[in-house]
């Protein structure tokens, strides 16, 4: 049976920072806000010891780099006691907060879309294979630190990929890599076709992937919501997960 970690409750801003929420079954997590799938990576045994590989599936790769100078004294600390995150039992001791130059507001210098950047800073995975269909390399990174797969299309291979990872397999999901109005999809399928063919070569190879974390990085209210909980429903089914949907936000 799986179980909330962090319990959903009702947006007060609309914003995946201020009301995430965050779901396990075994070793699959479902999250509100992708920042999480760090934590979630930290939890498992013998992370620090970069024996696993990181399979990324997104629109994006997650990989910004740090854009401020508050931004990267917050970040360059995190690195230099980042083995301290593994003593972290609650989401609530998972940040710190810093004002970014292009922001108005006040965010978790761990954020949804640097993560991927700090696990790499970290040197946290032997190997890091991106499927993005959108190649947003800001990053102070080069890019052949990773394996980037561009293209959608090349989202095929993943069968492939995993067994190369030899059973030490991470695989992070954000489904918005799915979402047909993406000018690289291809369109002899759908969307949601295309999560089910995902899904169901995952499936074939369970044993060989150490933990799976899927992100929505969106709320009720949403434009993507309605998809979203769609989504959900395919893997929940695919997965063999009993995540209760709708999601049950609390009033």
């Amino acid at each position: 049976m799986g179980k909330f970690i962090i319990s959903p409750n009702i947006p007060r801003y609309g914003s995946v920072w201020d009301n995430p929420f965050l779901w396990r079954e075994e070793n699959v997590y479902i999250m509100a806000n992708h920042r999480l799938a760090l934590w979630c990576w930290l939890q498992q045994r013998e992370i620090l010891r970069k024996e696993y590989s990181l399979i990324h599936i997104d629109k994006h790769t997650d990989a910004r780099k740090w854009a401020s100078e508050d931004e990267q004294k917050c970040l360059k600390k995190i690195l230099s006691e980042f083995e301290t995150l593994l003593n972290f039992s609650t989401y609530e001791n998972f940040h710190c907060s810093c004002k970014f130059i292009t922001d108005r507001n006040t965010r978790p210098c761990i954020t949804y879309d640097n993560f991927i950047h700090l696990a790499a800073e970290a040197r946290l995975f032997k190997h890091y294979y991106l499927y993005c269909s959108i190649g947003d390399w800001d990053t102070s990174l080069p890019t052949s630190s990773f394996n980037h797969y561009k293209k959608i299309e090349e989202i095929n291979n993943i069968e492939e990929i995993i067994i190369k990872c030899a059973g030490a397999c991470i695989l992070d999901l954000d489904l918005d890599f799915f979402d047909d109005e993406d000018d690289s999809f291809p369109k002899s399928v759908t969307g949601e076709g295309l999560l089910k063919e995902v899904m169901e070569k995952i499936t074939k190879h369970r044993d060989k992937i150490s933990m799976i974390t899927v992100s929505i990085n969106e709320m009720p209210g949403s434009d993507l919501w309605d998809r979203r909980q769609s989504q959900l429903s395919l893997i929940n089914q695919v997965l063999a997960l009993d995540i209760p949907l709708p999601i049950p936000f609390d009033k």
